[in-house]
């Protein structure tokens, strides 16, 4: 069975394909592959607590997160980017 041991606790999590994507308390995106238990991806940028994520398309590895910081980011996985922020202020 998988451990993720952040500093936090993991408060959101979705399947994506053979990963699982996790928010950590510390401002933080994490993307754990399943099948090794290893820790593939760490994606920064937000300011406050993440509070949601969305995937969005599966098949391009897409997916949204929302934060207290009043941001949406678009996040693509596979090439650890985001594609865009939306200030929603």
């Amino acid at each position: 069975m998988l451990s993720i041991e952040t500093e936090g606790l993991c408060s959101c999590v979705c399947q994506l394909s053979k990963t699982l994507i996790a928010i950590s308390s510390n401002d933080l995106i994490e993307i754990w592959n399943l099948k090794t238990e290893n820790l593939k991806a760490t994606f920064g940028g937000h300011t406050d607590i993440i509070y949601c994520i969305k995937l969005l398309k599966a098949s391009a590895s897409i997916f949204a997160s929302s934060s207290n910081d009043k941001t949406i980011r678009i996040w693509k996985a596979n090439t650890q980017t985001c594609l865009k922020i939306i200030d929603t202020m």
